[in-house]
């Protein structure tokens, strides 16, 4: 498999696959866009089956997020 999720968005996510492309709205951390690297390259841990795991929790604190949202529904508590 190639990495590439079903997501019709993560070709704009540079910070998860940066192949030197802009960040659509130039926001975050402009130095980094365009740079091939600068991500954390999550396609090669998707190419070997690493997808995550319901017994490791994760902690974000956001007043911005979408409790509705199709991929976070279903994983937010």
């Amino acid at each position: 498999p190639d990495g590439i999720p079903n997501d019709r968005r993560f070709l704009d996510l540079w910070g998860m696959n940066n192949t030197g492309q802009k960040d659509a709205h130039q926001v975050g951390m402009p130095a980094q866009n365009g740079i091939v690297g600068a991500d954390v390259d999550v396609r090669r841990l998707w190419q070997q089956g690493i997808t995550g795991s319901r017994h490791i929790v994760v902690a974000i604190i956001d007043t911005g997020v979408d409790w509705e949202h199709e991929d976070l529904k279903a994983n937010l508590y």
